[in-house]
């Protein structure tokens, strides 16, 4: 899988976009991607993003949602 992640920090200075690919385990639900910040804030860093899928999820009214982490990889901007 491939993705693009728009991340709006507290101020228009610590947002950023970073593109990932990985892999989904459709079988635990879960899934790691790894990309790099490709504009904004950190340009260049190293990102490593892991989250499991729930299915149902009657808390949205949906029938499937998403919660995980993204990690800035430290010291990994220019």
């Amino acid at each position: 899988l491939e993705a693009r992640y728009g991340v709006i920090g507290q101020d228009a200075a610590h947002s950023f976009v970073a593109h990932i690919e990985g892999k989904q385990n459709n079988e635990t639900q879960t899934a790691v991607f790894n990309g790099t910040i490709t504009k904004g804030w950190l340009l260049g860093a190293r990102v490593h993003v892991t989250y499991d899928r729930i299915a149902p999820c009657p808390a949205f009214g949906q029938a499937a949602c998403f919660t995980g982490v993204i990690r800035v990889m430290h010291g990994s901007a220019n």
